[in-house]
């Protein structure tokens, strides 16, 4: 029963983790640079499964037939049976395609920094020490075996004597009470109860796999705390109009109506930030609100500064200012009259810019916030110029509404994060699991290990303590009765045995 177990764990270990080059079904694969943390890091140990189709969002290891070296990267596309591949960390997409020829496997889990072991036994004079150290292993164990199986040999041996006629002998009083302690020496351990057996051992290689995983990494590990603090922006306008007419009915236009040039010549801008974390903070900073005026031939562009440099304590600002749009259209003329080149279309972008500096939670800061509020400028009318989010080619997708396209640019949000000590997570195929909680179950699993193996023990010394009567009347439902002597039947003589 014990070499079936070891048998089968042995071949468990060897489906889960032989490599691939040796017939096995994952690749180790140890990681460089930082393209996809936080997920890993540099010299994490990867250990990639072999699969037969990928989606987009796995992280796989591929040969990337533009960089000629495996890449471990995540697909954000697969188009026409072509994967297209990104770095968590990175802001640019790999540089070409793979085909599904080209990809090895996706990641199953991670190790942090073992990558550091691996190299070490990579290393020759130290391969050649391990290889040693396990042939001396093996050659003692046998060593140690041929000894036992001689001693067992050589203790099983007994010599007969021949007995004297008419001698009384207590020879088979002896050889029944070495039966009997025979039957009642416990068996060997593996030789117990098959459920026991079994339970002992998945709870064994449960322990020893969570407990290696969990306390060869750290519980957390330098990361960044997303979103810990927010900056948002909020652009509006409004005008009063020269006259009431039909097109502006109340005679005032509001954040998101056409401006016209004939009927409004002073726009009234106003941009409030605010800053917002629900960490302790301290903001302080400055803002400022400019104009660029940039003709769509990129012929000619002006930047002026509307609002000047202002400083500002706390979490919010307000900066307010009366844009000319009669000025505007007197710039453009007098830019045509100089360059001698028509314009049809020009662009106004509302520009401010915020720079904070301070602490947020233990960590300080120093960030720029400066979103856009743009216009399209025609020789009739001024509109909010809010195009829709670009996709990736190939790429399928709802188009944004004018109506969400719109909110995005007058309510402009960013989200940052700060340097924080994070819960160190390993990646399990798709999932991530807490270092601590490994721990937790490596110890729950080891408990289970030690009370398996004394419920084993007790059943495997239970059955031994049963003598050769007991075995037969638990099966024949019937006790052995001794008996002095059995009489001729039918004429047959009793031969003693």
């Amino acid at each position: 029963m014990g070499a079936v177990f070891c048998s089968a764990a042995a071949v468990g270990l060897w489906v889960f983790f032989a490599p691939m080059p040796l017939g096995g079904s994952t690749t180790y694969a140890v990681t460089s640079g930082i393209s996809m943390e936080p997920m890993l890091h540099q010299n994490d140990v990867a250990l990639v499964r072999s699969r037969s189709s990928f989606a987009v969002g796995d992280v796989v290891l591929y040969q990337s037939p533009t960089l000629h070296r495996p890449v471990l990267h995540r697909i954000i596309l697969i188009q026409d049976g072509n994967y297209f591949f990104k770095g968590d960390n990175n802001d640019f997409i790999d540089p070409g395609f793979a085909t599904h020829a080209d990809l090895v496997g996706t990641l199953w889990f991670s190790v942090p920094a073992a990558g550091g072991v691996l190299a070490w036994f990579g290393t020759p004079i130290h391969a050649a020490l391990l290889a040693g150290l396990a042939t001396m292993g093996v050659v003692l164990a046998g060593v140690t075996t041929t000894k036992s199986r001689r001693r067992r040999r050589g203790g099983s041996r007994t010599m007969t004597r021949p007995k004297p006629h008419g001698a009384h002998s207590t020879n088979g009083a002896v050889e029944d009470r070495r039966a009997g302690a025979d039957r009642r020496r416990p068996s060997p351990y593996f030789d117990g109860p098959t459920p026991s057996l079994t339970a002992l051992g998945v709870s064994v290689f449960l322990a020893l796999v969570l407990l290696v995983m969990g306390f060869t990494s750290s519980r957390e590990r330098a990361g960044v705390l997303a979103d810990a603090y927010t900056q948002a922006g909020t652009f509006s306008y409004s005008a009063n109009a020269k006259t009431p007419t039909f097109v502006y009915p109340s005679g005032t236009l509001t954040t998101g109506d056409p401006i016209y040039p004939s009927l409004v010549d002073t726009l009234s801008l106003r941009f409030e930030y605010l800053f917002s974390s629900e960490l302790p903070h301290d903001i302080r900073g400055t803002i400022e609100l400019r104009a660029l005026v940039l003709s769509t031939s990129d012929t000619w562009q002006e930047v002026s500064t509307v609002v000047p440099l202002a400083d500002f304590v706390g979490d919010a600002t307000v900066v307010t200012t009366d844009f000319p749009v009669a000025g505007l259209y007197t710039l453009i003329d007098s830019v045509i009259a100089d360059t001698g080149i028509p314009g049809t279309n020009y662009s106004v972008d509302i520009q401010p810019t915020v720079h904070i500096v301070g602490t947020v939670g233990d960590q300080a800061i120093d960030e720029t916030f400066s979103p856009v509020l743009p216009f399209a400028v025609s020789r009739t009318a001024i509109r909010i110029d809010a195009p829709a989010a670009a996709l990736p080619i190939g790429a399928t997708s709802t188009a944004a509404s004018a109506g969400s396209a719109l909110s995005a640019v007058l309510g402009p949000t960013q989200s940052n994060g700060i340097p924080d000590q994070v819960a160190n997570e390993i990646a399990i195929a798709k999932y991530k699991v807490r270092v601590s909680a490994l721990r937790v179950l490596g110890v729950v699993f080891a408990v289970l290990a030690v009370v398996a193996a004394i419920v084993h023990d007790r059943l495997r010394r239970r059955l031994a303590r049963r003598s050769m009567e007991e075995h037969i009347a638990s099966q024949l439902n019937a006790l052995i009765v001794p008996v002095t002597e059995l009489g001729p039947a039918d004429g047959r003589s009793v031969v003693a045995v």
